[in-house]
């Protein structure tokens, strides 16, 4: 998401560029004094476009980088995780942490992709424009409903959430007999050890409605700053004044802005009367060059 519109934004400087370019030569080679003022003005204009649009870039950049680095982050944590219970649960039946294909045991998981996560190394990918919707929605993060991670009869399997009662234990990894719940991935899980096995428990937390209109309603704890920083490249607005030096053009003659500066020109330069419109014959000048008022636009731009 953020790449792609990286790209579009820097195919709009480009464009503004090239815009300024062909009117400033359409001042240079034009033969009517009127004429050279409009384009000049014109360009004026799409160099204006240019600078808005590369101010937008660094601002996007900034956000996109701090989007792909927590994103990475997140995704490192899960990934090392889900391959350390699937390397700890291998080859096992009765003591695994993480359920496999056909059995509890993870025989057939031969790397961690096998369960849903990213490839090791990512390629580069333009081509998204959007979060994946079954995955991030604008009220928070679909797949994550309060529910249980633990299976039905697995209550006993995961030796990784055992503890000894009593707490202390060279023979447990947890040294508190009753913790409590634990939170781990940045908010996403929490994890309970417990001495009795029932009592353990691992559970996703509850994301679904956690934003409003891509906006997180608590940006102090951790999933909330997460999911701002997710989906603020998707949310930011990157229109601008067009993709092509024709669109550019188009823009700036259809705000109004070019009429908007041949009076400032002018009224600085002190070499035109303010007129009874007190427009410095800006608008006489649009008419004497585009021919009719109802072609203005498409005069300007020939």
């Amino acid at each position: 998401v953020a790449l792609h519109k990286q790209k579009a934004v820097t195919t709009q400087i480009e464009a503004a560029d090239e815009a300024a370019i062909q009117l400033l030569l359409a001042a240079q080679i034009s033969a009517s004094d009127n004429a050279s003022i409009i384009y000049t003005a014109a360009a004026i204009e799409a160099l204006s476009c240019a600078a808005t649009a590369t101010a937008k870039l660094k601002d996007f950049l900034t956000k996109a980088t701090n989007a792909v680095a927590n994103g990475g982050k997140i995704a490192g944590h899960i990934l090392e995780l889900m391959n350390l219970l699937r390397l700890m649960s291998a080859g096992g039946t009765t003591g695994t942490c993480i359920r496999g294909t056909s059995d509890n045991a993870p025989k057939k998981m031969k790397n961690v992709q096998a369960l849903g996560c990213p490839p090791d190394i990512l390629e580069e990918n333009g081509d998204d424009i959007q979060l994946e919707p079954a995955e991030v929605t604008a009220s928070g993060f679909a797949k994550f409903k309060g529910n249980s991670g633990k299976g039905a009869g697995d209550i006993a399997k995961c030796h990784l959430l055992a503890t000894n009662v009593g707490g202390d234990s060279a023979g447990h990894l947890w040294q508190t007999q009753t913790p409590g719940p634990q939170t781990v991935l940045l908010g996403l899980m929490t994890l309970t050890p417990h001495s009795t096995p029932a009592q353990t428990d691992n559970k996703f937390a509850n994301l679904q409605q956690i934003a409003s209109k891509f906006r997180a309603h608590d940006a102090s704890e951790a999933t909330g700053k997460l999911y701002n920083v997710l989906v603020a490249p998707q949310t930011e607005d990157i229109r601008g004044c067009g993709d092509t030096s024709q669109a550019v053009i188009k823009h700036v003659i259809k705000q109004g802005k070019v009429k908007g500066l041949i009076p400032a020109v002018r009224k600085n330069a002190k070499l035109t009367a303010p007129g009874t419109k007190a427009d410095y014959g800006a608008e006489d000048m649009q008419k004497s060059v585009a021919g009719q008022d109802s072609e203005q636009e498409k005069k300007n731009l020939r």
